[in-house]
């Protein structure tokens, strides 16, 4: 039997013009965006590249978009997989100079979104949340 991420190989891109927020050397954006950063959570055995199609059509509508791949590729024990999204969050509003994010998620993704905003509710950092 094959380790669970053999089984399911990465798949997907990440597009030109998504940022790149584990990168220590990143560079925070000139101004703060229109529009709140779009993060994008991927399910189990998923990486950020299979959100390539959807992270495409919003850099296309001026949105910044991040996609990153937490956890091992979302085989982390839950409770480590909610700390490593919560602190791309932060950092996505640390490089944007923006206030709040929209978050994005499917299957584990929608479920972490959903821990991030309840970590996070006094602060008001998440302005919509969709799981798909």
């Amino acid at each position: 039997m094959k380790p669970l991420l053999l089984a399911f190989p990465p798949t997907g891109f990440i597009p030109d013009g998504v940022l790149d927020v584990s990168a220590p050397s990143a560079t925070p954006l000139a101004e703060p965006p229109a529009a709140p950063p779009v993060v994008c959570l991927h399910w189990t055995v998923a990486n950020g590249g299979n959100w390539a199609a959807l992270a495409q059509l919003l850099l296309a509508r001026g949105r910044v978009v991040v996609t990153p791949t937490y956890g091992e590729r979302g085989t982390a024990p839950l409770a480590d997989n909610r700390a490593e999204v919560t602190r791309i969050v932060r950092r996505t509003l640390e490089l944007t100079g923006a206030d709040r994010v929209d978050l994005v998620g499917h299957s584990q993704g929608g479920l972490l979104a959903g821990l991030v905003v309840a970590d996070a509710l006094d602060d008001d950092i998440v302005r919509r949340v969709i799981c798909l």
